[in-house]
């Protein structure tokens, strides 16, 4: 049945009679509408199907059309067939209109909506009267506004929705039709009465913005671009064009902000309105039966005046975790530091006569948030978002990794692409004159690492490795994987074995000779170090990671504060004790199956004194643990540098809410909020924590010395501010860390996710990463992840391990545990070797960054900084390195030399760059706790086109270089790499061996010698030479990656957007099925054979093949495959 004139339309959970101006079409089961109410029309007969569907309803619990793709259509249209609503609403010039449908797809294909005239010429009515959708397997709310561009009163095809490119048997689902006139809506200004911004830099400083709690704990993500509530119209105040002020936060008792009242005036043609809605919400606890927090005075025409209260737990409560209630829906959610957060979207009648004024008085009982207001005649619109759930199907389908040992000599077997003489043959590992990484006996010869990092409880336990022979077999598998070193990680934990198993206080053990190591674990750890030796495999130790260090609590449930045992090392003499015994022992016991000492033995790279132990004001439960711990020394630092209170006082005179007197007794407290400020305070608290982590680095120097070992050492992984420059430039070595769409927590339910392309973010997790990097010394990339369950992490295979290769950085390695043996359901870091995607990319990595298939740039820019540049300037200290000048990276090498105070532990090496630039202003760092960001500063883009300009002029690249700042596009100076950030973001890599793409859209996309004729689903393609030697084009043995999306069976998600985890799901791994067709360019094959293989190497499915003129065309549908989905072809003769 469909409603004309009167709609029924959504409102706080009922339907109800709509006004004038809304039209929605409400279908019923069992029979198609009326023709006069809609048209299908399919140009080939019969193509596509049409009904209404028995079993699909919206997520609003409405039927949908059904169509069905019966056949390939024949017809020369471009749009294979349409589905037009007819529409008899009077259009008016220039008035809004919103076009809202649910629709989704089984199949990938395109879909566009539009709003036009219903006869010939069938004219759009408006410039944005046309938008294209993607559709999934789960419900899309589709919306778009048009404003139209004249009058009409006749019949309309709004919306016309139009389809293309669906393959046969894709079914597609359309409901919940509407379209409405948008403009009997006026919003109120704020911008007048507005006092606080969205962001907060300082808490507690009474100038806000928000709640006044500071960056964790401010609303600074809020869209103030976003035009649309719940379907309300908004107009939010951009605080960058009204002097940093877009809300408005009333007095209370916790924030003094001096407004109890604010005055709304009402335009005339606004005074007849319906509903005045708020977006509003409170920040602290509300409970139900609780007084008003504030009232609504309507002023009329004749000046008398009506009220509404606005009450908690009916109308808005606390903004963390929202949730609707009686007369508030959830207008708005998002993310902060500290928890998923929102805003409320309230509605309150109208007196039914002209009001000519709108006032919001607070009872100041509340801290009580407004962020808009808005007038209009039609109801709210509670979008139900439905959960997704994964199960296999269509689009998802179970993958067989029951045996994920490479099998020697498969075309997944990568144990050739290096040596593989015993671990330590060449001497131990040095740093040569030109800063790179090479062995004592080959030292013209720089060596990569391609590492996977091992979590010894996680594979070296009783059921994974309860004999030597388990052991070997998992050293067999890390070679075969191509990996020629390994991570240890958390070895600490693991040593203590079982015997903390249920106490709570801590023993600090602080003799070598008696702290108590489990001797099985011990064993199986000198054991596993015997079998990567022989294998050719190296060590990057770790000697410091888990936050109960050597004592004998369980290390995730203890009575320690979170991060109070790297804390405690820099102050506490009875935590560095334990560190010292257990490495000690750790270090100096003689390896029976080596029969050298860990200390002795060169296949220890470099050892990691303790892994992300930076200085964080994220450490601790709550409050300030580390400003506590630290406070003595501080106190001790402060009256050591100015000796006498006049000349601290006068240091410190700008400084905000010192204590008065001042005195050295009474300093502040070293915090964030302080710390981030800058001037002589903030800069002070700096270089205290600088020196004071200079202090413990020698003191771990002394120990590891102590031990009998010779070889490198490296601290500092992890934090990006500037001020861990100094430190890092100690040490002989850099090794850091980088994520991409980092979790918020783990995989435990109501975890968040980022679910956006790294490549929009010109790669963000490397683009943080690459300043960080001293261009006179190796590079280590110890940990990174484009992490589960992001869609898109297919990306990082050709993308991390290309630009790491462009950089000639000299290590990655993907977090954690890529070899993994043991059947498990995918999580976050713990088990990436469990996951069909993060196998995909690390076939690709070990060709691309091992092998050496992308070409390191063959120049370099350098960019200097001092110790003025960092700690006397302003607080540039405290914010890392300027984000958009690091995408020089996609160019050519990039890093930066640091001249400084700090006695390095051994001196850098002469680097002569091709081009010097001295950078500008640095950007925001945020410490998220387990991960940090960096954030564009909008002032920087145009110090990002000069630089570039630079580099063209300096001959680094040439003419022919397609780099464009302004389209957002860059290659490299060897034109192997092109990386682009618009749309969907764009990657092709084209070398003599390797090639391959990032594919967002189901069309041809042409490189070198691989063509990608078709792909179904987003994904990374990619084709390489398998002969050690020969191209792509005259390889006898061909890999051709096809990745895609895995998730976990029976995962939950709070919406299809799948960016809020419900539950993790289980067994099996489900993959997202697609179908490929590639084209390689190669004259030594002439009669190919093409097999899907299994994750073993084993070949599986016999693939159709074809060949022409040279050119090999091999397709693949994953769905179709008796070994069930992967991710692997091989070709050959």
């Amino acid at each position: 049945m469909i409603h004309f004139s009167l709609a029924l339309f959504l409102t706080w959970g009922a339907t109800a009679q709509a006004a004038e101006g809304e039209q929605t079409w409400d279908l019923e089961a069992g029979a198609l509408p009326p023709e006069a109410t809609f048209r299908f029309w399919d140009p080939a007969k019969k193509a596509f199907s049409i009904e209404i569907s028995d079993k699909e309803k919206t997520p609003e619990g409405n039927h949908a059309f059904e169509i069905t793709a019966v056949r390939e259509s024949d017809s020369k249209d471009e749009w294979k067939c349409q589905l037009m609503m007819i529409s008899t609403l009077s259009i008016v010039k220039g008035h809004t209109y919103r076009v809202r449908f649910w629709a989704r797809a089984t199949e990938r294909g395109v879909t566009e909506a539009m709003a036009n005239l219903g006869a010939a010429p069938y004219t759009e009515l408006g410039s944005t009267a046309r938008q294209a959708f993607r559709l999934e397997s789960s419900w899309t709310l589709c919306t778009f506004e048009f404003t139209a561009d004249r009058d009409w009163d006749g019949r309309l095809t709004v919306p016309r929705i139009m389809f293309k490119g669906y393959p046969v048997g894709a079914k597609i689902f359309i409901g919940s039709v509407s379209v409405r006139d948008s403009s009997r809506a006026s919003t109120l200004d704020f911008r007048s009465v507005a006092n606080f911004g969205f962001a907060d830099a300082k808490s507690a400083d009474g100038v806000g913005g928000w709640s006044d709690q500071g960056p964790d704990n401010d609303f600074a993500e809020f869209p103030v671009r976003q035009k649309l509530f719940c379907g309300i119209p908004f107009q939010i105040v951009d605080p960058a064009q009204n002097q940093g002020k877009a809300i408005v936060v009333f007095d209370s008792p916790s924030l003094k902000t001096g407004v109890r009242q604010i005055s709304l005036p009402v335009s005339e043609a606004a005074r007849g309105r319906k509903y005045l809605y708020l977006l509003q919400t409170l920040c602290g606890y509300a409970k139900s039966g609780e007084e008003p927090v504030g009232k609504i005075l309507f002023t009329l025409e004749d000046g008398t005046v009506q009220e509404q209260p606005v009450v908690p737990s009916r109308d808005l409560a606390d903004w963390w975790q929202p949730k609707k209630l009686p007369n508030g829906l959830v207008g708005y959610v998002g993310r902060n530091r500290s928890s998923e957060v929102g805003v409320y979207l309230s509605r309150y009648e109208m007196p039914g006569k002209p009001v000519t004024k709108i006032t919001l008085e607070s009872a100041a009982v509340k801290q009580w948030i407004v962020v808009g207001a808005t007038l209009c005649d039609f109801s709210a619109e509670e979008v139900q978002v439905p959960e997704e759930r994964i199960v296999a199907g269509e689009q998802w389908k179970a993958t067989d990794m029951a045996d994920l040992l490479v099998k020697s000599g498969s075309a997944l077997d990568f144990s050739a692409l290096v040596t593989r003489e015993p671990a330590g043959t060449q001497g131990r590992l040095t740093v040569s004159a030109q800063g790179r990484p090479v062995f004592e006996k080959t030292k013209d010869k720089p060596v990569r690492f391609f590492t996977c990092p091992v979590l010894p409880d996680q594979v070296l336990n009783e059921k994974t490795a309860n004999t030597h022979e388990d052991i070997d077999r998992y050293a067999e598998a890390i070679a075969r994987q191509g990996y020629n070193m390994v991570r240890l990680h958390f070895v600490d934990a693991y040593l203590m074995g079982t015997i903390h198993a249920r106490k709570l206080e801590p023993t600090y053990f602080d003799d070598p000779a008696t702290i108590p190591f489990d001797a099985a674990n011990f064993d199986r750890i000198l054991y596993f170090v015997s079998c990567l030796k022989k294998r050719g495999v190296y060590i990057l130790l770790d000697l410091g990671t888990n936050t109960s260090g050597y004592t004998d609590v369980s290390p995730w449930r203890n009575n320690l504060k979170p991060g109070e045992y790297p804390l405690r090392l820099f102050v506490d003499s009875k935590v560095r004790a334990n560190w010292r015994a257990g490495n000690l022992k750790l270090l100096t016991t003689v390896n029976s199956y080596t029969g050298l000492a860990l200390a002795k033995d060169p296949i220890l790279t470099a050892v990691v004194f303790y892994n992300e132990q930076n200085t964080r004001f994220t450490y601790g439960s709550k409050g300030n643990d580390l400003g506590e711990t630290f406070y003595p020394a501080w106190k001790k630092w402060v009256q050591a540098k100015y000796k006498t209170l006049d000349a601290l006082q006068k240091a410190w005179a700008g400084a905000e809410k010192l204590p008065s007197p001042l005195t050295f007794d009474n300093v502040p407290v070293i915090d964030e909020a302080r710390y981030n400020t800058g001037g002589p305070l903030g800069q002070d608290m700096a270089k205290f924590l600088v020196e004071l982590s200079r202090d413990l680095t020698q003191w771990y120097e002394s120990v590891v010395r102590e031990a009998g070992y010779t070889g490198l050492t490296v601290q500092w992984d992890f934090i990006l501010r500037q001020s861990e420059l100094p430190l890092r430039a100690m040490m002989p070595i850099v090794v850091m860390h980088g994520y991409q769409a980092h979790p918020s927590d783990w995989v435990r339910p109501g975890s968040t996710i980022d679910q956006s392309s790294s490549l929009t973010y010109g790669g963000g997790y490397f683009r943080w990463l690459v300043p960080t990097r001293l261009l006179d010394r190796p590079f280590l990339i110890s940990e990174y992840g484009h992490t589960f369950w992001n869609r898109y992490r297919h990306e990082q295979g050709l993308f991390f391990p290309s630009y790491a290769s462009l950089q000639d950085w000299d290590c990655i390695a993907l977090s954690h545990i890529p070899t993994h043996l043991w059947p498990k359901a995918m999580e976050s870091f713990n088990n990436t070797g469990n996951d069909p995607i993060n196998r995909a990319s690390e076939v690709i990595a070990a060709l691309a960054f091992l092998r050496g298939d992308v070409s390191p740039s063959n120049h370099t820019v350098e960019f200097p900084l001092t110790e003025k540049d960092i700690f006397d300037n302003g607080n540039a200290y405290a914010r890392a390195f300027n984000y958009d000048l690091s995408m020089l990276y996609t160019l050519c090498k990039v890093g930066v030399s640091y001249t400084g105070n700090l006695t390095p532990i051994a001196p850098g090496a002469k680097v002569t760059p091709t081009l010097k630039i001295k950078a500008s202003d640095g950007s925001t760092f945020k410490d998220h706790g387990a991960f940090g960001t960096v954030e564009s500063d909008a002032k920087s883009e145009t110090a990002l086109a000069r630089a570039v300009r630079q580099v063209r002029e300096s001959g680094i690249i040439d003419k022919s270089n397609v780099t464009d700042v302004s389209k957002r596009l860059y290659q490299s100076d060897t034109k192997e790499l092109t990386l682009g950030m618009d749309g969907d973001g764009m990657l092709t890599v084209i070398t003599p061996r390797l090639e391959g793409v990032a594919v967002k859209q189901d069309k041809p996309h042409v490189l070198k010698n691989l063509t990608v004729n078709a792909c179904s689903v987003p994904a990374v393609v990619a084709a390489a030479s398998l002969d050690k030697t020969k191209t792509l084009d005259a390889a006898e043995r061909i890999i051709v990656v096809f990745s895609t999306d895995a998730l976990n069976s029976g995962m939950r998600f709070s919406s299809p957007a799948r960016t809020t985890i419900l539950d993790n799901g289980k067994l099996p791994v489900l993959t997202q099925v697609g179908k490929v067709s590639v084209t390689i360019a190669n004259r030594a094959l002439t009669k190919p054979v093409a097999y899907a293989l299994k994750f073993n190497g084993e070949r599986g499915d016999k693939l159709p093949v074809t060949v022409e003129n040279g050119r090999i065309t091999v397709t693949m549908d994953t769905a179709k495959l008796a070994i069930g989905p992967s991710p692997f072809i091989e070709i050959t003769k």
